[in-house]
């Protein structure tokens, strides 16, 4: 799996697939963001979103907010999920924020089934932070 950063010239080429993921995140979880907060903190460099490749082909993303100690995923996406391509990800992360200085990486979830899998990825079960 190749992991792409999208700059801000990119992102309106990237949109329509990104929104399609976004929309079906969001009929599985009540978030309080809709689809434009992420473009436009994507093009104001308040965050970062991160496309997954495999063999050329966009099979999930991420999106990014880092600050000084921490780096917050805000939103993450994999057509067909799978263990393999979370832990990739999660590692390309987990370098972000090593290379950023940051100390810990955080996410929020409604979906209960993020309580084992956090846990897998080495995130703590009361607060949801990974050391890195």
């Amino acid at each position: 799996m190749e992991v792409r950063y999208i700059n801000k010239d990119e992102l309106r080429n990237w949109w329509p697939w990104v929104r399609k993921g976004l929309d079906k995140v969001l009929e599985k979880t009540p978030e309080s963001w809709i689809p434009e907060d992420l473009y436009c903190d994507c093009y104001e460099n308040r965050s970062m979103l991160w496309a997954a490749l495999e063999y050329n082909r966009p099979i999930g993303f991420f999106v990014i907010q880092p600050n000084q100690t921490n780096v917050h995923v805000w939103v993450a996406y994999l057509e067909k999920p799978n263990l393999q391509h979370l832990q990739e990800g999660f590692e390309h992360i987990k370098g972000i924020a090593r290379n950023g200085g940051c100390q810990t990486v955080t996410f929020s979830s409604f979906r209960k089934g993020w309580s084992k899998r956090a846990r897998e990825l080495g995130f703590s079960e009361r607060t949801w932070i990974c050391e890195v």
